[in-house]
């Protein structure tokens, strides 16, 4: 990403709406297939959000979206241009908020946001401070500005992440597992804010996530994996409704005390 960031605006030659087509994708390591002749697209100014349970293949998809990972099949298209090419990520500004965070735990959070243009000198130190410090005000993270990570909350840690991600004015922004280890108030907090940046910069987001109520509350459409396959991409309250037993079973699942599951999984 070598050119300066610009303020974002609909009528701005420079941000417009990206698109993003998967197209017959399959990832594998060894012989080991991840993700299989996977195929969808997402829309400029929509939220994506792909679910399936733990290993169906979503966070690596995610990575190769953003060029981390080559596919052994198949293409990404960013706006048209091939995501596994690195200037299509110098001509599209896109962010990817990791689950973890991956903060920068020796620096302060204002010295974490301020990294990136620094790094790439984008601007001068007067401008990367006006930036950070209005980025931090959209998150209500003024107070937070001189603390390191190690003092924040889990909830704090990924305000801060998606702030950093902000700083970038990305066209296209990324989420791995937003809400995971927070409490539900903050879960929700964080589906309100991914909701408002798209509604306020227009930012094409696709989030991976386990977390149902994020993905009916915020999503535009639903994608669910399957060991590496993908078995539906609807609207939520189409999903919702679906009679796939896959989907029934992710979306709704039962207890039953009767025949509980980790008994299955022992016996296979």
């Amino acid at each position: 990403m070598s050119q300066s960031p610009q303020s974002p605006s609909k009528e701005s030659d420079a941000f417009h709406h990206v698109g993003v087509e998967v197209d017959h994708v399959t990832i594998q390591f060894g012989s080991n297939k991840i993700v299989t002749d996977v195929s969808f697209a997402v829309k400029p100014g929509e939220i994506f959000v792909l679910m399936g349970v733990s290993g169906a293949g979503k966070s690596v998809l995610l990575r190769a979206i953003v060029g981390l990972i080559e596919t052994s099949a198949g293409k990404i298209l960013i706006d048209g241009m091939d995501a596994a090419n690195p200037e299509t990520h110098r001509k599209i500004r896109s962010a990817l908020v990791f689950q973890s965070g991956a903060l920068f735990n020796s620096l302060s959070v204002y010295d974490n946001l301020a990294f990136y243009p620094r790094e790439h000198r984008l601007m001068s130190e007067k401008q990367i401070r006006e930036k950070v410090m209005d980025t931090l005000k959209i998150l209500s993270l003024e107070q937070a500005a001189e603390k390191h990570p190690s003092e924040l909350s889990g909830g704090m840690k990924k305000r801060v992440a998606i702030a950093r991600a902000l700083v970038m004015e990305p066209q296209l922004l990324l989420y791995d597992e937003p809400t995971s280890e927070l409490d539900p108030i903050m879960a929700a907090t964080i589906s309100e804010i991914i909701a408002a940046l798209r509604d306020q910069y227009s930012v094409t987001s696709i989030v991976v996530s386990h977390d149902r109520e994020l993905a009916y509350s915020v999503a535009d459409r639903v994608a669910i994996l399957h060991k590496g396959d993908l078995r539906t991409v609807e609207s939520p309250e189409s999903i919702q409704k679906n009679q796939d037993p896959v989907v029934k079973e992710f979306l709704n699942p039962e207890i039953n005390l009767a025949s509980p599951r980790f008994r299955k999984i022992q016996q296979s």
